[in-house]
């Protein structure tokens, strides 16, 4: 009985092993991200979290500075819009009163 639990462990931990290398080479980064979060040493885990904070910072800087482009150019489109109406509708006006 003894040994079958010991070696249902080890497949457990061989597994985990596998499990382990297939995610690290999926994604780097993100498993070591993963790996410090989840330990034990909170220097390691600030530094990491400090670091994920300035990332998201400069990506959330970089999609308002997106999204201002984006309004800018739908501003310069509406006014286009307005100014075409505005000429066909005056040359509709002079079609009807020549």
């Amino acid at each position: 009985m003894n040994c079958k639990n010991e070696a249902e462990s080890k497949e457990s931990i061989r597994s985990q092993i596998s499990k382990d290398i297939m995610d690290y080479m999926e994604d780097p980064e993100d498993w070591t991200k993963d790996y410090i979060l989840k330990g034990d040493d909170n220097q390691q885990k600030l530094r990491q979290l400090e670091k994920d904070a300035l990332e998201y910072q400069s990506r959330v800087t970089e999609c308002e500075r997106a999204a201002e482009r984006h309004r800018q150019w739908l501003k310069s489109k509406e006014e286009q819009i307005v100014q075409l109406k505005a000429k066909m509708e005056e040359r509709t006006n002079e079609q009807r009163n020549p």
